[in-house]
Parts: C-alpha cells; sequence; structure tokens
C-alpha cells in the first residue's frame, strides 16, 4: 500500500526547535511551557554517565519526554509517555548518556499548552562510554540511490550499534520502496522526513510473512526528495544481521 509522507508531521520533529534551546539546568528545577512542537534543553556532557530527568506538568496537560543526540533522534531508553501514577502530565527518565558531547532533552504536549516544572541530575561515569556508532545518527546515515540495490549489515546492542540510517535521494518522482530482510532477530523500519528525527513519519512492525526481520515501506516521491530511514533491533538479544533493498518505480 503506498503512503504519502505528510509534511505536517515537522511539527512533531526537533530539528526547527533545537535551534532555540535552552540550556538544561542541572541540580534545580525550572518551569516552562510546552506545546506539540515541544519545548527544547541542551545538556552538554563531559563524559558518558546518567542523566535524570523529572517532569510534572499543570492541571490535566498530558506531557511527553525525550532525551536526544545530536541530530535530535531519541537515545536508546530515551523516551517517556508512561503517565507514572496515572498522571498525564507525570514523566521521568534515567538515560545512559553514551559519550561526551550535546545532548537535547525535549518536553512536548499532547495538545494544547502546558505548563510543567523539570528538574535535573547528573551522574559522570566515564565507564559507560561506547563508541560512536559510523551510522547510527542521521548525519551518520549512508546513502544510497534509488536504483534497485541490496546492502548487507548488522546490528549488536552490546556494542551499541542499535539501530541504522540511511538516506536517500530520489532521482525523479514515483514509488520508492524499501524492504528488509532478516533470517533472525526483530526489526522495525521507519521513514524521517529531514530534520525531523524526533518522530518517523511511517514506520513499519508488521512482521511480514510471519518474521520479525521482514519489513517494507512503500511511499510516494518527488523529484529530489530526500528521505531518512532506519532500521532497528527491537529486541537486543544479541548481534543480528539484515539485509536492506531499495527499488524505485518512476511515475
Amino acid at each position: 500500500m503506498k503512503s504519502r509522507i505528510v509534511v505536517a508531521i515537522l511539527a512533531l520533529g526537533l530539528g526547527a526547535a533545537q535551534a532555540e534551546a535552552q540550556q538544561l539546568a542541572v541540580g534545580s528545577v525550572t518551569t516552562g511551557t510546552a506545546s506539540d512542537q515541544g519545548t527544547m534543553f541542551q545538556f552538554n556532557a563531559a563524559s558518558a554517565g546518567l542523566l535524570t530527568v523529572v517532569v510534572r506538568g499543570a492541571a490535566d496537560g498530558d506531557l511527553v519526554l525525550s532525551v536526544g543526540d545530536e541530530d535530535g533522534q531519541p537515545l536508546a531508553g530515551g523516551h517517556s509517555d508512561q503517565d507514572l501514577n496515572g498522571s498525564a502530565g507525570a514523566e521521568q527518565l534515567v538515560v545512559t548518556i553514551p559519550r561526551a558531547g550535546s545532548y537535547t532533552v525535549r518536553v512536548a504536549s499532547w495538545g494544547g499548552t502546558v505548563s510543567f516544572e523539570i528538574g535535573a541530575s547528573w551522574l559522570s561515569f566515564p565507564a559507560l562510554e561506547l563508541p560512536a556508532d559510523p551510522d547510527g545518527a542521521p548525519s551518520r546515515a549512508t546513502r544510497l540511490t534509488t536504483a534497485q540495490q541490496n546492502r548487507q549489515d548488522a546490528l549488536d546492542h552490546a556494542t551499541g550499534d542499535y539501530w541504522d540510517w540511511y538516506v536517500v535521494t530520489a532521482d525523479g518522482a514515483g514509488t520508492l520502496t524499501v524492504v528488509t530482510r532478516a533470517e533472525e532477530g526483530d526489526v522495525a523500519l521507519e521513514a524521517y522526513l529531514p530534520g525531523s528525527f524526533g518522530n518517523p513519519s511511517e514506520r513499519s512492525d508488521s512482521d511480514l510473512q510471519g518474521s520479525g526481520g521482514n519489513e517494507a515501506l512503500t511511499l510516494a516521491v518527488t523529484a529530489g526528495q530526500q528521505l531518512y530511514f532506519r532500521v532497528v533491533d527491537i529486541r537486543g538479544q544479541g548481534a543480528m544481521s539484515y539485509r536492506l533493498q531499495v527499488s524505485f518505480i518512476p511515475d
């Protein structure tokens, strides 16, 4: 089934808001106002460690909290929409920061404007450091063409290889299909618009033919349109290999 990416999804991403991020206050509680576009905070880590973030919303506001990397994609375990103790505005996370660098904290609401309090604490723990994954972020995505091709790759949670990123630029208008195949493991296949890496515009976790590694996305694209794709290891039960196939049918 062909799906069209809706530009309005950009409102849920982190790209534009990230440029307006304020510094996250560590060791104190501050206030803010969230909307569906999200309020951004920046955190600069001098080493690997553990970042704890707590938010509490006012009244009946419904909040979602995420901690992301330099591109704004949530880190592993960096998303909270738990509604703790039955409160839609109560979220908190303890996230492993894998290495020194700049990170983002995003507080967003599910519709409407919501006032909130936010507090954070930081524990430097250099032994938690993981090497940067060469294709683990949108800015390091592997470039693919719309010509039909196959690519073999692998994922392994033990080494911090939670997902792989790819970017495709359409040579013309038509239908782009991206498929994954894996004999073992369970993956999800996600599509993103440039600069909007907080939430996928399309996602496949259908386990086609009863296999957890078989996923497919079919998207209508225009000439020159750039799309990002992420292959995510869902189970994280050891190293797994997969095959990615790209095909394109021009209009």
